[in-house]
C-alpha cells in the first residue's frame, strides 16, 4: 500500500485488486503499524528470559518490523 512495483518487486496495488485480506486492508496502515508494534515487543519480552543468547532472534523480530519488502 505503500510501495512502488520497483520496491515490492511486484505489481502495487495487486492484493487490493485482488481483494486480499491483509491488516492494512482490514485495520488500516495505523492500526497496523501499532499492533506490529505490540507484538514486537512481546517477542522481545518473551526473549528476555535468554539474557542476551537470542540476539539472532531479536534482530529478526526487528528486521520484520522495519523491513519495507
Amino acid at each position: 500500500m505503500t510501495q512502488t512495483s520497483e520496491q515490492l518487486g511486484k505489481t502495487a496495488g495487486k492484493d487490493t485488486k485482488a481483494q486480499k485480506a491483509t491488516y492494512p486492508s482490514i485495520v488500516g496502515m495505523e492500526k497496523s503499524r501499532q499492533i506490529a508494534a505490540a507484538l514486537t515487543a512481546k517477542a522481545f519480552a518473551s526473549l528476555r528470559v535468554f539474557k542476551g543468547r537470542a540476539t539472532a532472534l531479536e534482530a529478526l523480530a526487528e528486521f520484520l518490523l522495519k523491513r519495507q519488502k
